[in-house]
């Protein structure tokens, strides 16, 4: 019903704007049914409009050489010459001012005509006698199909809510929120369980490791007792120094993966703090909200949990100190725009020495994430398949994207 509501309301609002584009439409239509009379009535506007330009390029002309030529004639009177050689340039100056008088048209002027009518004149000649047709067909087409889709979604959105009230749909969707209600509940079983199958797997692994160890210790000679005592001391040493630079660890990769998220998915406060807690061997991480809130990160989206596991990687590479190679398969693909930005300026170039992606290109790396890329890149390869087999293409990587076109 909501789906069907969204769509009857876009078909409201493309109805009133094709309607507004008709109106235009419908207001140029009795010149398009008159086309022949309206060809050649804009034929002699357009030469009443020439004609009128051209007289008044004349006039304007004329005035000029008006001008001139009576500063001329009135500078050839004050020169110091007798009275026949100034008539002699007065008569030529006369012959080479009307050599240049502008004629302008002779044609009668049916009408007068201003630029700003002309220019609409001629906007409706060039729309009728170019893309007019096609268009209107066009948009007559798309909105006699939206009316369409508006009057058959406003048919089914009534069927639909005609039957909101009948008793049987009632009882139906009553007994479908009760089998929800019991699948949702059955999930969270399955979560628990699944939940203290893995802490009694490793609670069962910490003492296979512990039976281990006593083993050893009992199948010590008695030659050996003090030897084994003088290596019980340094093993409890070692313990306790292995346990005090676990913690200092701990601490410092609690404040790498806190500041890696929070940065990554632009919140400050989306994580309050981090809790690494050691197990013997295994390692789990507790995310928390600033109201010391758990977050079960089952319910993270997929691309929260992209981020989750982006941030890891980066915090455990920083604290390890090791600059050892990192392949990332579909690197993007979980990410909105933003966050592929801040991935591709802040972590990929950052994280270590040698950094391998493999994307799905122009779906999972766009042109614009290839430039932002580009200046980090050392080279570029594409895996060719055909029938028979797949192989490795050295590219360039400014052309990488066509390649794969």
């Amino acid at each position: 019903m909501n789906r069907l509501k969204s769509v009857i309301e876009l078909c409201k609002k493309n109805d009133v704007e094709m309607k507004g584009k008709l109106k235009q439409f419908i207001d140029y239509a009795p010149f398009a049914i008159a086309g022949n009379v309206f060809a050649k009535g804009f034929e002699l506007a357009k030469q009443d409009y020439d004609s009128l330009k051209s007289k008044n390029a004349s006039v304007a002309q004329n005035n000029v050489l008006d001008s001139i030529s009576k500063d001329l004639l009135k500078l050839i009177s004050t020169l110091p010459v007798d009275d026949k050689n100034k008539g002699d340039a007065q008569d030529k100056l006369a012959g080479i001012i009307d050599k240049y008088r502008g004629n302008g048209s002779n044609r009668d002027v049916l009408m007068t005509i201003s630029d700003d009518d002309f220019a609409e004149i001629e906007s409706v000649y060039n729309s009728l006698t170019t893309t007019y047709r096609l268009e209107f067909e066009t948009l007559a087409d798309k909105f006699k199909k939206n009316k369409v889709s508006l009057e058959r979604s406003s048919r089914r959105l009534s069927n639909m809510e005609s039957k909101e009230s009948d008793e049987v749909i009632k009882k139906l969707r009553a007994k479908k929120n009760k089998v929800e209600a019991a699948i949702r509940a059955t999930d969270t079983e399955i979560r628990l369980y699944h939940e203290k199958t893995g802490e009694t797997n490793l609670k069962l692994a910490t003492l296979e490791k512990n039976i281990k160890d006593l083993s050893k210790k009992v199948s010590i000679d008695d030659a050996d007792v003090k030897k084994d005592a003088v290596a019980s001391e340094l093993i409890e040493e070692l313990d306790t120094f292995l346990l005090s630079l676990k913690q200092n660890k701990k601490s410092s990769l609690e404040r790498r993966i806190r500041k890696a998220l929070n940065s990554l998915m632009h919140k400050e406060d989306f994580i309050g703090y981090v809790e690494v807690i050691f197990d013997s061997d295994a390692m789990d991480i507790l995310l928390y909200t600033p109201n010391h809130d758990l977050i079960d990160k089952d319910t993270l989206s997929k691309g929260e949990k992209q981020l989750y596991a982006t941030s890891l990687l980066k915090s455990l590479v920083d604290e390890s100190g090791i600059q050892f190679p990192v392949f990332i398969d579909s690197p993007l693909q979980k990410f909105d725009k933003s966050h592929s930005s801040k991935i591709i300026s802040e972590f990929y170039p950052s994280i270590s020495r040698q950094v391998v992606l493999f994307p799905l290109l122009h779906k999972e790396l766009t042109k614009s994430e290839l430039d932002m890329l580009q200046p980090y890149i050392g080279s570029a390869t594409l895996i060719v398949n055909d029938t028979t087999r797949s192989g490795f293409k050295k590219v360039k990587v400014t052309t990488l994207l066509d390649e794969n076109e």
